[in-house]
């Protein structure tokens, strides 16, 4: 995940259950959109992407996708 070029204002590492995570919001300037990643090895890692209406918000997108990444990363594979 290192490799991943964002906007450090707009990106932030986290873990979720020990792994590690990487969200960025307002992906290519976009409001109401945000992308989780979750690192599975060390060169590959899944992706959720959440983009809202007019009526969402950055806040919400965010909310949502690192909501859904926590309902995934159970089942991706073991570090």
């Amino acid at each position: 995940m290192d490799d991943l070029d964002a906007d450090p204002g707009k990106a932030h590492d986290g873990k979720i259950n020990g792994r590690r995570i990487r969200q960025v919001r307002e992906i290519d300037g976009d409001e109401a959109t945000c992308l989780v990643l979750l690192e599975v090895t060390a060169t590959a890692r899944a992706m959720v992407s959440v983009t809202l209406g007019t009526q969402g918000s950055t806040e919400q997108a965010c909310a949502d996708a690192f909501s859904i990444a926590q309902t995934v990363e159970p089942q991706l594979l073991a570090r």
